[in-house]
C-alpha cells in the first residue's frame, strides 16, 4: 500500500503503505508487502576520484527498525577491504581505474535491535572518457543585483585537472556569468528564477541549475559541524545547536537546519521549545542559498532531533537505555499556527517523570496550535498518554507526518488528543503500543479532523487497537484503519461515552479483539455514521466481528449508508443489530487487492485498492454529507468537495464515486 505522504519535497514524495500506488520519489517505506532489504542508493563510481569517496547511503526498505551497517563476510564479499562505512554511507578507500577493476563485490550486514540481514552488491566502476564536472557550492542562489561566487572540480580519464572552464549562461535575462579563473566564476542575478549554466571543458560539457531570487534575509543558519562564528548569519557562520537559534528567534524568523542529530540540551527538562512566528526548517545539505525553492529540495529525514541526551540509546525502542532521556524532545505549548517545525525526525523521548512529564515524549503540547509537516515521530516513550505526541486543549495541524513505533504507559501510543480539533492530513499511525486504550490513536472531545490517513498495526493491551475515542466527534475521510490489534474491544476502533464519528469513504478491516468488535465496538450510547466505507474482514475472539453496539440503556445504534459491511445482509436484507440502515449498502466481498488475514494482526502487510470487478467500484455516493469544510468555503463540504483519493488522484473518476477510500482509474 503507498503511503498518503505528500512532502512536496523532492526527495519525498510517497505514498502509504497498503495502497499499491506508484511511489514518486523517494522516502523508506513504513509499511510494505515485501521482507526487510537493504537498499543502496547508488551503486557506481567514477574512476579516479579521491580516496574516502561516497559510493551510496544504505537504508532497509520495508521496515521501521533502526539500522547500523557492517562489513561482513560471506557470499560477494570479494572487495570487501577495498571500502569502509561511516554511519549509512559506503565508501571507497582508494581511488579506482576502470581499465583494470570495472567491477567490485561487497557484502554488507544491517543490523536492528530485533533483526538482522545482509545483501551483496555489486558496484560498478565508470569509465570517465571524457571529464566529469561539480559545483560548488552544490545547490547555488543568486540574489537578484548581486553576485555569487562558484567554484568547479574536474576529474578527467588521467585525474583531476585545473584546465580552463568556459561558462555559458543561455538565459541572460536570469543571469550572467563572468569567469574569474580556470575553474571558479562569478554568477550575477538578473531577475528571478531558474537558469540551467554550462560548464564546459575540452569539448564536455555539464549543466547545473543556478536559482536567482530575492534572497531571503530573515534566516539563521544551524549546522552541527559548522566551525565559522557560530552566529547563525551563514551555513559556515552557523549555530552549532538549534537551541540557540530558538533562543534569539525574533518574529518572522525562519530557521535553516542542516542534517545531523540535536539534542535539546543537558537536562531531562530540556526540549526545543517552539515560538510563535518562527519557522523551523530541517533537512538541508548545509550549502543551500537562502530562496524559497532551497525549501523543495530538502531530505526531511536527514535532520534528527533526538532526546538521547547521552547519545547511548543505539537502535530500535530499548526501554533500559532511555533512562536518562529528555522527557519532551519538543513543546509547543502555548503557541498559535505560525509556530512552524517542518522536515525532521523526532526520536527517543522518554515522559517517565510526574506530572505534566509523564506525557508527550516525542511532542508535548498543551493549549497550544503549532503547525507540524513533514515529520518522522519515532522510538519515543510516555508512562502515561501520548507517547508520540500529546495534545491538551490545542488545535495543532499534522500535515505528511509519520507516528511510528511509539509506546505509552496508559493511553495514545502514537498520538493523544485531549480536548484537541486537531487536523491531520496524509499521514500514518503504525506500530505503536499503548498499556491502556488507544495504541494508534486516542481522541477525548472535540472534533478532530483526519483526512488520508492510515491508522495501522498498533496494538492495545485494552480497548481500540487503532483508533479509541471518548465522548469526541472525529471526522476520517479517505482513511484507513487494518491490521490493528486490541486485547479488550474494538480492535479497529472503539468508541464510547456518547462518541459520535463520522466515516466517509474509509475502510476498516483486517482488525482483531479478543473481546467484541473485531473492527468497530460502539458503546455507551455511541452512533457512528459510515458512510461510502468498507467494514470487511475483521475478527473478535467473542463475537461480533465486524461491528459491536452496545444495548439496553446504553443503546448505540450507527447508521451505515452506502457502504460495503459484512453480515448486515445489505440494504435488501438487512440484520438491525448493526443499526440503521439508510439504503444502498451491500454485503459482498468488496474484493480487495490483498486484504490482511486479521488472525495475523497486528499487520503491516495489505493492499486495499479495488480490483476491477469490485462492487465497490461506482457505487458510493458523491453527496454524502462531510459535517466539515474543507474547501475553505465556509460551508459543510460533501465527499464530491475533497478531490483527491488515498493515493492522491482524482477522487471521483466517471460519474460516480467508489466505495472506500480508493478511486478505481477508468483508464
Amino acid at each position: 500500500m503507498s503511503r498518503p505522504l505528500v512532502y512536496f519535497l523532492l526527495v519525498l514524495v510517497g505514498g502509504c503503505a497498503g495502497s499499491g500506488g506508484p511511489e514518486e520519489e523517494k522516502d523508506k517505506d513504513v509499511i510494505s508487502e515485501a521482507d526487510p532489504t537493504i537498499s543502496l542508493s547508488s551503486n557506481r563510481i567514477f574512476e579516479n576520484l579521491a580516496s574516502n569517496t561516497q559510493v551510496g547511503v544504505l537504508s532497509v526498505i520495508n521496515s521501521t527498525d533502526t539500522f547500523s551497517y557492517t562489513l561482513v563476510s560471506g557470499e560477494g564479499d570479494a572487495d570487501n577491504a577495498l571500502f569502509t562505512l561511516l554511519d549509512n554511507a559506503l565508501l571507497a578507500i582508494n581511488s579506482f581505474d576502470y581499465e583494470t577493476t570495472p567491477e567490485l563485490n561487497v557484502r554488507i550486514q544491517a543490523t536492528s535491535a530485533s533483526s538482522s540481514i545482509s545483501s551483496s552488491f555489486s558496484v560498478s566502476i565508470v569509465d570517465v572518457s571524457g571529464v566529469v564536472i561539480t559545483l560548488s557550492p552544490s545547490n547555488p542562489a543568486v540574489a537578484v543585483g548581486s553576485s555569487t561566487a562558484i567554484t568547479a572540480s574536474v576529474i578527467s580519464e588521467s585525474g583531476a585537472t585545473n584546465s580552463a572552464i568556459s561558462w555559458i549562461a543561455p538565459n541572460s535575462d536570469i543571469a550572467t556569468i563572468v569567469s574569474t579563473g580556470n575553474l571558479t566564476a562569478n554568477i550575477t542575478g538578473v531577475a528571478d528564477g531558474s537558469v540551467s549554466i554550462n560548464a564546459i571543458i575540452d569539448g564536455v560539457g555539464s549543466k547545473f541549475i543556478v536559482n536567482v531570487c530575492t534572497l531571503l534575509t530573515n534566516i539563521m543558519y544551524v549546522k552541527n559541524d559548522a566551525t565559522g562564528l557560530a552566529d547563525g548569519s551563514s551555513w559556515s557562520n552557523a549555530f552549532t545547536t538549534l537551541t540557540e537559534a530558538i533562543n534569539v528567534a525574533t518574529a518572522n524568523t525562519q530557521i535553516w537546519v542542516a542534517a545531523g542529530t540535536y539534542t535539546p540540551g543537558s537536562n531531562v527538562t530540556d526540549t526545543f521549545q517552539l515560538v510563535d512566528d518562527v519557522k523551523i526548517y530541517g533537512g538541508f545539505i548545509g550549502d543551500e542559498g537562502a530562496c524559497n525553492n532551497s525549501l523543495l529540495v530538502r531530505d526531511v529525514t536527514g535532520s534528527i532531533l533526538s532526546g538521547d541526551l547521552s547519545n547511548n540509546d543505539g537502535d530500535g525502542l530499548d526501554e533500559s537505555l532511555l533512562v536518562d532521556n529528555a522527557y519532551h524532545v519538543v513543546t509547543g505549548s502555548g503557541t498559535n499556527s505560525t509556530a512552524v517545525l517542518d522536515g525532521f525526525v523526532i526520536k527517543s523521548g522518554n515522559a517517565d517523570g510526574s506530572g505534566d512529564d509523564k506525557n508527550g515524549g516525542g511532542i508535548y503540547n498543551d493549549s497550544g496550535s503549532p503547525t507540524f509537516r513533514n515529520l518522522t515521530i519515532k522510538n519515543n516513550i510516555a508512562n502515561s498518554d501520548g507517547a508520540g505526541v500529546f495534545n491538551l486543549d490545542g488545535d495543532a495541524s499534522f500535515s505528511n507526518v509519520s507516528i511510528i513505533e511509539n509506546k505509552s504507559g496508559d493511553d495514545g501510543g502514537g498520538i493523544l488528543n485531549d480536548g484537541s480539533a486537531i487536523s491531520m492530513i496524509n499521514s500514518i499511525v503504525s506500530n505503536n503500543t499503548s498499556v491502556d486504550k488507544g495504541a494508534g490513536i486516542y481522541n477525548k472531545k472535540k472534533k478532530p479532523t483526519y483526512i488520508n490517513v492510515l491508522v495501522q498495526g498498533n496494538t492495545s493491551q485494552d480497548n481500540g487497537g487503532g483508533v479509541y475515542n471518548d465522548d469526541s466527534k472525529p471526522r476520517f475521510t479517505n482513511s484507513i484503519i487494518i491490521g490493528n490489534k486490541a486485547l479488550g474491544q474494538g480492535g479497529g476502533v472503539d468508541s464510547k461515552g456518547e462518541s459520535e464519528a463520522i466515516y466517509t469513504n474509509c475502510v476498516i478491516s483486517g482488525n482483531s479483539s479478543d473481546e467484541e468488535g473485531g473492527g468497530i465496538s460502539n458503546r455507551e450510547i455511541s452512533n457512528s455514521i459510515i458512510q461510502n466505507s468498507i467494514v470487511w474482514g475483521n475478527i473478535s475472539a467473542i463475537s461480533n466481528d465486524n461491528v459491536f453496539n452496545d444495548s439496553g440503556d446504553d443503546l448505540s445504534q450507527p447508521t451505515f449508508l452506502n457502504s460495503v459491511v459484512e453480515g448486515t445482509g445489505g440494504s435488501s436484507n438487512w440484520v438491525a443489530v448493526f443499526g440503521s440502515d439508510l439504503g444502498s449498502n451491500l454485503d459482498a466481498s468488496p474484493n480487495f487487492v490483498d486484504e490482511i488475514d486479521p488472525q495475523l494482526a497486528p499487520s503491516l502487510d495489505g493492499d486495499y485498492q479495488l480490483q476491477s470487478d469490485s462492487i465497490a467500484v461506482d457505487a458510493g455516493l458523491n453527496s454524502a454529507e462531510l459535517d466539515e469544510d474543507y474547501d475553505g468555503d465556509s460551508n459543510d463540504d460533501s465527499i464530491s468537495d475533497v478531490l483527491l483519493d488515498f493515493n492522491l488522484a482524482t477522487r471521483i473518476q466517471g460519474e460516480v464515486i467508489d466505495i472506500g477510500p480508493y478511486e478505481r482509474s477508468t483508464n
